[in-house]
């Protein structure tokens, strides 16, 4: 397009297409933090031993998750629609878009510092819960069965050896 003017509908919908983006991302970092501190009270849980809490944070987990995967589903689309708008510098814009294309670059390094910051935490919390697990098979490993049934015939049963028969 180059040396051709826009119209106002194409910086209108160049406009609209970045403040949608700008509010996508937006959104996804705060998904991202809530899905940062579900991970981190899952970690007290853990330390806890609370395994009712840390089953019930799961779930929230995997709601957050699925949200997540909703919410990039959305974002693809338009990020492509952005980097082709972006591609066309030589085009003149709005005012408005300038400001708010100064927030993606942003936007978009918060995103991948909490992402980095998730999966640091989600570490963490399996490794937490590893070796709870190695603890528990240990212990479980360490008990005796209460009930255990002896042999009759076996020479250390208690039971009588000689039966004294008269009548």
């Amino acid at each position: 397009m180059g040396g051709k003017e826009l119209t106002q509908a194409e910086i209108d919908q160049r406009a609209a297409v970045l403040r949608r983006f700008k509010k996508l991302l937006e959104e996804k970092r705060n998904k991202f933090r809530e899905y940062l501190a579900a991970l981190e009270q899952q970690e007290k849980s853990i330390s806890e031993g609370n395994m009712e809490q840390v089953e019930r944070q799961s779930v929230l987990e995997d709601y957050i998750v699925s949200e997540l995967y909703t919410i990039q589903r959305v974002i693809d689309p338009i990020e492509e629609m952005y980097r082709e708008i972006h591609r066309k510098k030589d085009v003149p814009g709005g005012a408005n878009t300038a400001e708010e294309e100064k927030f993606i670059p942003k936007l978009q390094a918060d995103l991948e510092k909490l992402q980095a910051d998730i999966m640091e935490q989600n570490k963490k919390n399996r490794d937490l819960l590893k070796s709870g697990m190695a603890e528990v098979r240990k212990e479980i490993s360490s008990l005796k069965k209460p009930f255990q049934k002896k042999n009759v015939y076996a020479a250390e049963s208690g039971n009588a050896s000689i039966i004294d028969i008269q009548t």
